[in-house]
């Protein structure tokens, strides 16, 4: 990145860290006005005892300087320690702000782009690089502030001594400074390029951690593949953190090497005038102190920009993700298609994802009649799924148009769009929240709503027999009283959350995957009577659990070959007639 671009970078960086957390900047102004005055004083107080012990100033007693010196510095750390805990507080909250930012806009991004391995790799840098907003506020304030405040007594000072003094003192402080720079490039080169394996190892530690994968792991004898799979990406992470630690140690011992260098002059210098009488033994006290706050202030005020500089590079990571392209959420602003009854058309549909050649769905001619159940069958890789996720405009259409009530839907506010849905996807997900929260999310108020569809669902006696009802948790994960449901229960469960939305349309893949043909057939009567006067399209494998559907559409090879009620399918020879018979000799 150009150095003015980085720069514009750390003004953005300044005016976010500003917007999240004002409080910030006030306590630790305050910090840095209490430190100034503490290095200060630390400066001065041995030049002003040795006054009074020699006799050469008209300062109090001895010990009333010591007690002053003592109780000031007390005071100070005290008071500072007392702001540094509201910084605390304040700092992490604007971190936290910015790393739900980064959540929230990744919940906004296009479904599709959350497959591109660029997408995500963006969202662990942005994700990482939210430490900086607390940082910022640490630099500009309590570090640069103070260094400037303590730079006015020093320069002082340091103007009554040999201004020569200074040349070599500024070329060691510049050499210094050099190879900071130098180094933070190269541990912010080798940060870059750490984000792809620290992905992997995310998902080899998920894998390792989380419970869902544990059963297969198990069952195959997986643990050492499963294991090795960690260390190797461990193992490239560590690499990457060994490399930033061993530039840091060759940095650290060369600034060791400066500081002495640095030392042995100063003291020659103030013994050289002292030597000569040009100034008194606290002069010489106050300007060896001078010297070592001058050196530390003008590192402060000059690493505290680079410093800025270098986290405005891990800002550009954030901002960057954050200006990402929203897609479907900042386009269509048409309401027309929102209120009455309306179908869904789907005209000439092609599609094919994004960087592939191959079309998955083509020239695909169909309609969702309002209030009629419509079942989407077909063998694997026939395009079910991706006929859902274009129906429920997770993807756009390659060609052709998607309408409702003769609306392009790409003209819908894609929120108003998706408020027509209500679904249950074959891999649908259940939260470590209370049972509440997973059916209606942060609604209140309408718990016999859901009480009832739980008794529709099957699911009344189970809920109600554990300790807190509809306050239980899901699995015992976060909660040790929580409830672990079986995977039919689970699926029922998320039907009474597509249920309670109470969407006009009910948009169901798989929805019988986990259960037993018996209870599938309950599962259809129930369905039958819970989408009475509203749309229901329904994705399945079992040819049966169509016959409670109004239209079956019958896919192969993404085209549409068939389509019609139960009756005239099952005996018109075709591939439903095919895949049916084929299921049922199975049964026999």
């Amino acid at each position: 990145m150009e150095k003015r671009n980085r720069w514009k970078d750390a003004a953005g960086l300044i005016a976010d860290s500003f917007r999240m957390s004002k409080a910030n900047y006030v306590t630790l102004t305050v910090s840095a006005i209490i430190e100034s005055a503490k290095s200060i004083l630390e400066m001065m107080a041995p030049a002003m005892l040795v006054d009074r012990i020699t006799g050469a100033g008209a300062f109090g007693p001895v010990l009333g300087i010591v007690f002053f010196y003592a109780l000031a510095v007390l005071l100070a750390d005290a008071s500072r320690k007392a702001v540094s805990l509201f910084s605390t507080a304040f700092g992490y909250k604007a971190g936290n702000r910015a790393a739900l930012s980064v959540g929230q806009k990744g919940m906004r991004i296009d479904y599709g782009g959350w497959e591109d391995t660029e997408t995500y790799e963006g969202m662990l840098r942005a994700a990482r690089s939210t430490w900086v907003f607390q940082n910022i506020t640490d630099l500009l304030c309590e570090n640069w502030l103070a260094s400037v405040i303590a730079l006015v007594p020093v320069l002082y000072i340091l103007s009554h001594v040999d201004a020569f003094l200074l040349l070599p003192l500024s070329a060691l402080l510049l050499l210094e400074l050099f190879l900071e720079r130098k180094t933070d490039d190269r541990i912010y080169s080798l940060e870059e390029g750490r984000a792809a394996d620290e992905k992997k190892l995310h998902y080899n530690e998920k894998v390792m951690t989380d419970l869902k994968y544990g059963k297969e792991i198990r069952l195959y004898g997986a643990m050492q593949a499963v294991a090795e799979k960690y260390e190797e990406s461990r193992r490239k992470v560590f690499s990457f953190q060994r490399r930033q630690k061993k530039a840091e140690v060759q940095f650290r011992v060369c600034a060791a090497a400066i500081a002495c260098v640095e030392g042995i002059l100063v003291y020659l210098a103030a013994i050289r005038e002292y030597g000569r009488g040009a100034v008194t033994l606290s002069f010489f006290l106050m300007f060896v102190g001078a010297v070592r706050l001058f050196t530390e202030s003008v590192k402060s005020i000059v690493e505290n920009f680079e410093w800025v500089r270098d986290l405005a590079g891990y800002y550009s990571d954030y901002r960057k993700f954050m200006d990402g392209p929203e897609g479907f959420l900042a386009a269509g602003q048409k309401d027309e298609a929102l209120s009455g009854s309306f179908d869904i058309e789907f005209r000439n549909v092609s599609f094919r994802y994004p960087g592939t050649d191959e079309y998955v769905l083509k020239n695909v001619n169909l309609t969702f009649p309002y209030g009629k159940k419509t079942a989407i069958v077909g063998e694997n890789g026939a395009g079910k799924t991706t006929l859902v996720k274009l129906l429920l405009r997770l993807y756009d259409v390659t060609e052709g148009e998607i309408l409702a009530g003769g609306v392009n839907i790409k003209e819908i506010r894609y929120q108003d769009y998706l408020g027509l849905y209500a679904a249950v996807f074959q891999d649908y997900k259940l939260h470590s929240f209370s049972i509440r929260e997973n059916i209606a999310f942060q609604e209140e108020g309408k718990d016999g709503q859901i009480w009832e569809l739980l008794k529709k669902q099957g699911l009344y006696e189970a809920v109600k027999e554990t300790k807190r009802g509809l306050d239980t948790f899901l699995t015992r994960e976060l909660d040790q009283d929580g409830k672990d449901f079986s995977g039919g229960e689970k699926q029922r469960l998320a039907m009474v959350r597509a249920l309670y939305r109470n969407a006009p349309f009910l948009v169901l893949d798989e929805p019988t995957a986990a259960i037993d043909p018996i209870a599938e057939l309950k599962y259809f009567e129930r369905l039958k009577e819970d989408t009475a006067g509203r749309t229901a399209v329904f994705v399945t494998h079992r040819m049966a659990s169509t016959k409670f559907a109004d239209n079956i559409v019958v896919l192969e090879r993404g085209e549409v070959v068939e389509s019609g009620d139960f009756a005239a399918l099952v005996g018109s020879g075709g591939l439903f007639e095919k895949l049916f018979q084929i299921q049922a000799d199975f049964y026999k």
